[in-house]
C-alpha cells in the first residue's frame, strides 16, 4: 500500500505564524527537557566522585587517628556526651547526616510499598518539568489558548524520552556506569519516567481525536501510533505491582512483546514528521533505543559466553553442575563452582539461568550471591574450620563457591523447589554480577541487619569484611551481626559460614552475633549444616517482625545452642530490639564512624530508619561529638 504525506508536505510550505511558533515549541522543549536530566545525572555523578575521594581521605585520618589511641580508656573519653559543648569543626559531618535523615530515612509507606523524601523529591520534579514544558506557552498570536499548541507537543516530549525509559530498564546502562547507582535501584524512575510519556501519548492522542483521526484513519502514521499507545497501555497494567508479584513470567513476557510494539510502532508514526530547530526526524528520539537495547544485549552475551565457557563448549572441563538442596519447604541452596573469571562483590546478585527448569533456554532470575569472593587460601579456611569441629566442605563453599538461598514462590522457583526435593544437579549458568559496590573500608564499625532470607545480603557482608580487616584493608574495629528469623532451625541455612568468619577474624576485631527468634521455639537442638542434608524444616522463611509483638524482660528466653561442634551460640526469643541495640552501638563508637545495613521487611527496614534519625543520629549529637551513621537499605524483592 503506497502511503502519501502530501497533506504534510503541503501544509509545511504554506506560512504561518502559528505553525512556526508550535513546531518551534514542540521540538526545543525535549532538547531543554533533556538538558535538565543530562545536568542532573552529571550532578549526581560528581557527587559521586567527591564521596569517593572523602572515603579514601577519612580511611587515611581514621586509621592514624586509631593508631594514636593508646588504650580503652582514653577511646571511651571521645564517646559522646549529652553535656559537651558543640564543636563546630564538626559542622559538615552534622550537616551530612541532616541530609541523610530527611533525604533517605524519612519514609512514607503504602502496603508493599516504600519511597523516601528523596525518591519523591526526584519523580516530582521530573513530572513537574514534563508538564511545565508541555503546558508554557500554549497562545497563539492572537493571545489566546490553542489546543494545538500541546497535543502535539505532548507526543514529541513523550517520545524524545523513550531512550531514557529503556537505559533505566537495562541491566548494563550508562547511568549507572556514571552514578554508581544499579539498575535495581533505578527501577523506580524507570517506572516512573515511563508512566509519565504513557499519559503525554494519552494527551496527544485524545487531543488529535477529532479531525485527525476522520481525515487521516487510513495513513500510516496514525494507525501505527494508535498501535503503540494501546500497547503501551497494556504494559502499564500487565506492570502493576500485583501481576509482578503473582506472575512475574507473565510480566516479563508481556513487558518485552509490547516494548517492542510500542518501540516499532511510535517509530513509524513519528518518521514523517520533522524537528524543527534541527530538521531530523523525530524518528531521531526512537531508533537509539533499539542500540541501547541491542548493546546492553550483546555485553550480557559477552559476559555469559566469558563466564560461562565450559557450558557452552568454548573452554575446558565440564558444564556447570548446580547442586539443589531443599533447607526448608519455602527455602532453596543452589551450589555451583564459581566459573574461573567470575567476580563479585558483597551484596551484589546474579542472574541465574536453568534451561532445564526455565520455560524458555535463556530466562534468567536475578539472586543474591550469599557467598564471598574470597582470596583466603581455601586450606587456611579448612584449617580453621575443622580445629573447631566446624565442617570443612560447608565452611569453604560460602567462602569460595557461589551459593544462592531462592525463596519460593510459584511458576520458576516452585519448580525449581520440586528438583531440589529430589535432590538433583542440574546444569546452570550464570549472568552478572550486578549492583552497587559497597566501599565500607573507611567505617570504625558496622551493624548487619537480617531478617530471614535478608541474611542473603548481610552475611557476605560480614565474611568480606572480616578478610579485609585480617589483611588490613579495613580500619573497622567492632561488628554486630543482628539476624532475625521465626525459628532456630534457620540457623542452620549459613551455620557454619558464620563460624568460619568468626575462626578467622584477628583478635583486634570484636564480632557480635546475635539471632532473635520471633516464632515459637522447638524442643529440638538446631541440627548444623552436615545434618541438614537428612531433615528439613517446616516453617517459611518470609519476616515481619511488627508481627511478634513488643518484646519484653518477660518475653526474652536465651538459649545456648550448640549449632558449632562446642561453640554455643545465644538465641533470644522475642522481637530484637533494634533501637536500644543502634543506640548502643552509635554510642559505643566513640565519635568515628559507623555503618548500619539491613535487609528484611519493610516493617523491619522503617524501624531501623526511625532509630537512626533523632537523637543518635542528629546533627546536635553529631556536634557534641557522636558518632556519624550511615545507612544502606536493601528490601525483599520479586524475583
Amino acid at each position: 500500500m503506497a502511503v502519501s504525506f502530501e497533506p504534510i508536505v503541503t501544509a509545511a510550505k504554506a506560512p504561518s505564524l502559528d505553525r512556526d511558533h508550535r513546531v518551534y515549541r514542540a521540538s526545543q522543549y525535549p532538547y531543554d527537557l533533556w538538558f535538565l536530566v543530562a545536568s542532573f545525572i552529571a550532578f549526581i555523578a560528581l557527587c559521586r566522585f567527591i564521596s569517593f575521594l572523602c572515603n579514601k581521605y577519612l580511611k587515611r585520618e581514621r586509621k592514624s587517628s586509631e593508631s594514636a589511641v593508646s588504650n580503652d580508656e582514653e577511646k571511651n573519653s571521645q564517646s559522646a556526651n549529652p553535656g559537651r559543648k558543640l564543636r563546630l569543626s564538626r559542622s559538615l559531618i552534622a550537616l551530612v547526616n541532616l541530609y541523610r535523615i530527611i533525604a533517605y530515612r524519612l519514609t512514607f509507606t503504602v502496603g508493599s510499598f516504600s519511597i523516601n523524601l528523596a525518591e519523591i523529591v526526584v519523580c516530582l520534579v521530573y513530572i513537574g518539568a514534563n508538564f511545565l514544558f508541555l503546558f508554557i506557552n500554549t497562545k497563539n498570536v492572537a493571545g489566546k489558548f490553542d489546543i494545538t499548541y500541546w497535543n502535539n507537543r505532548a507526543g514529541a516530549i513523550a517520545t524524545s524520552q523513550y531512550p531514557l525509559v529503556i537505559a533505566l530498564a537495562t541491566k548494563n546502562n550508562i547511568i549507572s556506569l556514571l552514578t554508581g547507582v544499579g539498575y535495581e535501584k533505578l527501577s523506580f524512575l524507570h517506572r516512573m519516567v515511563a508512566r509519565t510519556a504513557l499519559i503525554l501519548s494519552w494527551v496527544h492522542a485524545g487531543g488529535n481525536m477529532g479531525t485527525r483521526f476522520a481525515n487521516d484513519k487510513d495513513e500510516v502514521f496514525l494507525q501505527t501510533g494508535v498501535m503503540a499507545t494501546v500497547a503501551f497501555t497494556f504494559l502499564f497494567f500487565f506492570s502493576l505491582r500485583p501481576i509482578r508479584g503473582q506472575s512475574y513470567e507473565l510480566f516479563f513476557y508481556t513487558h518485552v512483546a509490547m516494548s517492542l510494539i510500542i518501540l516499532g510502532g511510535t517509530y513509524y508514526h513519528v518518521a514523517p514528521f520533522v524537528d524543527g530547530t534541527t530538521g531530523r526526524s523525530y524518528g531521531a528520539y526512537v531508533w537509539p533505543c533499539f542500540i541501547i537495547w541491542g548493546l546492553d544485549r550483546i555485553i550480557r552475551g559477552i559476559r555469559l559466553i566469558m563466564f560461562n565457557r565450559s557450558y557452552f563448549g568454548f573452554g575446558s572441563g565440564s558444564t556447570l553442575d548446580a547442586t539443589t538442596e531443599l533447607l526448608s519447604p519455602t527455602l532453596v541452596r543452589i551450589t555451583m563452582k564459581r566459573p574461573s573469571s567470575f567476580r563479585w562483590s558483597p551484596g551484589q546478585y546474579a542472574y541465574v539461568v536453568m534451561p532445564g527448569v526455565s520455560l524458555l533456554p535463556f530466562e534468567g532470575h536475578p539472586f543474591t550471591i550469599v557467598s564471598h569472593d574470597s582470596q583466603i587460601a581455601s586450606n587456611e579456611i579448612a584449617m580453621a574450620a575443622s580445629a573447631n569441629g566446624v565442617s570443612t566442605r560447608t565452611s569453604t563453599t560460602y567462602w569460595k563457591e557461589l551459593v544462592f538461598l531462592v525463596d519460593v514462590q510459584q511458576g520458576f522457583t516452585k519448580r525449581l523447589a520440586e528438583v531440589a526435593a529430589r535432590r538433583e544437579s542440574i546444569k546452570a549458568y550464570v549472568d552478572g554480577p550486578y549492583g552497587r559496590r559497597l566501599h565500607l573500608d573507611s567505617f570504625n564499625a558496622l551493624v548487619l541487619i537480617a531478617g530471614g532470607t535478608g541474611v542473603s545480603y548481610t552475611l557476605p557482608i560480614l565474611l568480606d569484611l572480616i578478610e579485609r580487616v585480617k589483611t588490613g584493608r579495613a580500619i573497622c574495629k567492632r561488628i554486630v551481626f543482628i539476624w532475625s528469623i521465626r525459628d532456630p532451625s534457620y540457623i542452620q541455612w549459613v551455620s557454619d559460614a558464620i563460624q568460619s568468619a568468626a575462626l578467622l577474624a584477628p583478635s583486634f576485631l570484636t564480632v557480635d552475633i546475635r539471632i532473635f527468634v520471633t516464632g515459637s521455639t522447638s524442643d529440638s537442638p538446631v541440627k548444623t549444616e552436615s545434618d541438614a542434608e537428612q531433615s528439613s524444616t517446616d516453617s517459611k522463611d518470609e519476616l515481619d517482625l511488627q508481627e511478634a509483638g513488643p518484646s519484653s524482660a518477660n518475653e526474652k528466653n536465651v538459649e545456648n545452642v550448640k549449632i558449632f561442634g562446642t561453640s554455643p551460640l545465644s538465641t533470644t526469643t522475642g522481637r530484637a530490639p533494634l533501637e536500644m541495640i543502634l543506640q548502643e552501638e552509635a554510642e559505643k563508637a566513640n565519635g568515628g564512624a559507623i555503618c548500619v545495613a539491613v535487609c528484611g521487611s519493610i516493617s523491619m527496614n522503617n524501624t531501623v530508619r526511625n532509630a537512626l534519625r533523632w537523637p543518635v543520629a542528629g546533627p546536635a549529637t553529631v556536634m557534641r561529638g557522636g558518632a556519624s551513621v550511615n545507612l544502606i537499605v536493601e528490601s525483599f524483592a520479586y524475583a
